[in-house]
């Protein structure tokens, strides 16, 4: 379903902070969701330049070397700070902490120079009543001289039983097996904390192995926004990014299950109809942990 006509507009003239954003998650909490409620949210950061403390720091976390352009993910950390403060709304459904982000796409359009200004947006769009819950959907824009040029829209979903018509979405992609590794890496864990305010993802499942545990997990584990930029720059070294980048591509992500810190993880990759497969795996998981596909 669509948001209600009820709209509500947040917008930024720096970076929200990340305590603030916090308080707000925490004051916006309900335990019940009046679907009828539901409203359309829009978070707006303007005139947004380059961090040069805040990419030295991004880069090394992700352990990664910087040139005049963006590395591919950190588009992401000018974004979800919006979307922390759209979730944690007191119109959003229920509580940010309850959500897990379950699939991705993310488009970008051309690499994004360290010198360019941006303008940073986010909105809450749809709502669909699932199997094991509901899912909303986030649309998060970078635009530039008025054109996006890097765009995601992820979807979240909100655990637990619902009495509602579930709606059949899925956009399911086969597991490629592995044979053709690409890579092996290690996220280490003293890097959840820091990341978190770092990207604005601050979900205490990514740095409380205490809480991690008490959602139903082995412990605590490593961002997406972090988990795909170790990827991505292992694709680059690989050179299978390199066919894309020079045009505008797109990466489809389906986050299947966590990513430990400190665990070793595996890179598989298998060429595809429309460009590359890739799955993640983790440890002695015998399930991939991500699946994506990258394509022009």
């Amino acid at each position: 379903m669509q948001p209600s006509s009820n709209k509500s507009t947040l917008n930024f003239s720096r970076k929200p902070s990340p305590w603030a954003t916090v308080l707000y998650s925490f004051a916006g909490i309900s335990l019940n969701f009046d679907e009828s409620d539901f409203s359309k949210i829009k978070a707006l950061w303007t005139d947004v330049s380059n961090d040069k403390i805040h990419l030295t720091k991004y880069s090394n976390i992700c352990n990664i070397e910087t040139d005049n352009n963006f590395p591919v993910f950190y588009q992401m950390t000018r974004i979800f700070p919006l979307i922390m403060r759209v979730l944690g709304h007191k119109k959003a459904p229920l509580s940010v902490v309850k959500t897990l982000n379950t699939r991705e796409t993310i488009y970008v359009g051309r690499p994004i120079d360290i010198s360019e200004k941006a303008d940073i947006s986010c909105e809450l769009t749809n709502l669909r009543f699932v199997k094991n819950g509901f899912e909303t959907d986030i649309i998060g824009r970078v635009i530039v001289g008025g054109k996006t040029v890097f765009k995601t829209t992820k979807t979240f979903l909100y655990r637990g039983k619902v009495n509602k018509n579930i709606q059949n979405y899925t956009t399911k992609m086969d597991e490629i097996g592995k044979e053709n590794k690409v890579s092996r890496f290690i996220i280490p864990g003293k890097a959840g904390f820091s990341f978190g305010f770092l990207s604005g993802d601050t979900n205490p499942i990514h740095y409380l192995s205490g809480y991690a545990k008490m959602q139903g997990f082995e412990r605590d584990f490593a961002q997406p926004i972090l988990t795909m930029e170790f990827c991505m720059s292992r694709l680059k070294t690989s050179g299978i990014l390199g066919l894309y980048e020079q045009n505008p591509y797109e990466i489809n992500i389906q986050y299947k299950g966590p990513v430990y810190y400190d665990t070793e993880i595996c890179l598989f990759s298998e060429k595809s109809v429309k460009g590359h497969r890739i799955d993640l795996y983790c440890g002695d998981n015998e399930r991939p942990s991500i699946i994506f596909e990258i394509k022009q």
